[in-house]
C-alpha cells in the first residue's frame, strides 16, 4: 500500500479483515462463512502467514446473521480423521479410518442440534473458518479446507468468529492454488488488485459470500459415499 493509503486507513480507524475457503460435501442454506482474524497492524507492506494446523470445533451458538460462534469445545485434528461427539456438551473423542483427505464431525447424541466447523491457527491460535448446523442422532458434516482467502479493509469492525453471509467492504479473493506466496496491493480509492492474474477475483459490498468461501464439492461427496460403502 502507498503511504497516504495507509495513513487514510489508520485514521478511518480501518480494521483488516480475512476470511478462508472451505469445500463440503453438502451445503445447509444456513451455512455460514466466519471472520478468520482482524487485525489493526498493517504498514505499507504487511505479510499475512498462517499453519497448516487444523482443528475440529462444536458450539451451542445458533448461525444467525450478524452473530458471533465460538468453539465450546475443540480437539487439533488431521485429514482422514473424524470428530465424534458423544455429549451434550459438545465433547467428544478423535478416531482415525474416516473419509480420506477430508475432516468430519459426526454426532451421536440423539435429541441435540449444534454449530460445527473448522478452525485454523493464525498466530499461537485457531480460529473458526465456517459454521455448519449439526444435527442429532449420527449426522456426518465432511470439509475440506481450501487454499483461497478473502480480505477486506473495513471500518465495520467484525471479531472473529462473526457469522458473515454478505461482503461489507470492497474485497478481494485470491486463489493461492499450490503456491505459498501471492502479492496484491490495495488503494483505498482503487480497491484491490494483483495484475490481472486469473488467481484474483473482486468482490463488491453485498455480494453473497456462502457459494464462495464454503463450496459444495462432489468429489468430497463421493468420497463420503464411498467410505460409507465400505464401513
Amino acid at each position: 500500500m502507498d503511504r497516504d493509503t495507509v495513513d487514510k486507513l489508520k485514521a478511518g480507524l480501518y480494521y483488516l479483515h480475512a476470511f478462508k475457503a472451505v469445500q463440503a460435501s453438502s451445503i445447509d442454506k444456513t451455512a455460514a462463512p466466519l471472520v478468520w482474524f482482524r487485525t489493526n497492524i498493517y504498514l505499507k507492506t504487511t505479510k499475512i502467514k498462517w499453519t497448516e494446523q487444523y482443528q475440529a470445533y462444536t458450539s451451542r451458538d445458533s448461525l444467525i446473521p450478524n452473530g458471533t460462534v465460538s468453539a465450546s469445545t475443540a480437539y487439533n485434528i488431521d485429514f482422514g480423521q473424524i470428530l465424534v461427539v458423544n455429549s451434550e456438551a459438545g465433547t467428544g473423542d478423535v478416531v482415525g479410518r474416516g473419509v480420506p483427505e477430508t475432516i468430519s464431525v459426526r454426532n451421536n447424541v440423539i435429541g441435540t442440534e449444534f454449530t460445527s466447523g473448522i478452525s485454523q491457527m493464525v498466530g499461537d491460535k485457531a480460529s473458526p473458518l465456517c459454521a455448519l448446523p449439526l444435527y442429532g442422532a449420527g449426522h456426518l458434516i465432511t470439509m475440506a479446507p481450501i487454499q483461497k482467502v478473502l480480505v477486506m479493509f473495513s471500518a465495520e469492525s467484525k471479531v472473529a468468529g462473526s457469522v458473515t453471509y454478505k461482503a461489507f467492504s470492497p474485497s478481494g479473493l485470491f486463489n493461492f492454488g499450490k503456491e505459498t506466496e501471492r502479492e496484491v496491493q490495495y488503494e483505498i480509492n482503487n480497491g484491490w488488485s494483483w495484475g490481472k492474474a486469473i488467481w484474483g477475483e473482486t468482490v463488491l459490498p453485498g455480494d453473497e459470500l456462502q457459494s464462495l468461501l464454503i463450496e459444495r464439492s462432489v468429489v468430497l461427496e463421493d468420497r463420503v459415499n464411498y467410505w460409507r460403502s465400505i464401513s
